[in-house]
């Protein structure tokens, strides 16, 4: 086994068994949290701005409405990734601290912005 893959590995076992197992956990429940309330809001106020008809338009109304429901709920799940990203970024911070802590890394400093 390479050590690239080796660190690959071990990296996942910190995740899945070790000791960001809550990190992760927060990160899928806070992603699929604002998942979910982004495809309710959708639902809730972009439908319903698809006006009703009456006779044949009703039907291409109902067409419409049905249509952008999947749309919104399509573009919800399409974001869940990056919404996973920024949460994760947020706790990205937190782990690295709790890593260094347990392999005994030296504290890191905090980089002004003008070092960037």
């Amino acid at each position: 086994m390479t050590r690239a893959m080796a660190a690959i590995l071990g990296g996942l076992k910190d995740v899945i068994f070790g000791r960001l197992t809550l990190f992760a956990l927060a990160n899928l429940i806070v992603a699929l949290t604002i998942t979910v309330f982004a495809a309710r809001a959708g639902l809730t106020y972009l439908v319903p701005l698809i006006p009703d008809g009456g006779g044949w338009l009703g039907y291409l109304s109902m067409a419409g409405s049905m249509v952008a429901s999947i749309v919104v709920i399509v573009l919800a799940v399409a974001l869940s990734p990056a919404v996973s990203m920024v949460v994760g970024g947020m706790l990205f911070d937190f782990a690295a601290e709790r890593v260094e802590k347990k392999i005994g890394a030296p504290k890191g400093r905090i980089v002004p912005i003008q070092e960037g």
